[in-house]
C-alpha cells in the first residue's frame, strides 16, 4: 500500500527558506553555525516573554 506524501507544515516551509542559504554542516551545526543563532535567538524570546510578560 503507498503511503501519501505529507504535505508540508508551515514549520517545514521555514526550514526550507532557512537552509536555502546554507550549504555546509559547519554553517548549520558549526560553532556560529545556523542551530546555535537559532537556539539563542529562541532563549531570548522566551526570557523576554517571562521577564516582561510578552506574548
Amino acid at each position: 500500500m503507498a503511503r501519501k506524501k505529507k504535505e508540508d507544515t508551515v514549520a517545514d516551509k521555514l526550514m526550507d527558506e532557512l537552509l536555502k542559504d546554507y550549504s555546509t554542516p559547519e554553517e548549520i551545526l558549526g560553532e556560529n553555525g545556523l542551530l546555535k543563532q537559532l537556539g539563542k535567538r529562541l532563549i531570548e524570546r522566551a526570557l523576554k516573554g517571562v521577564l516582561f510578560g510578552a506574548k
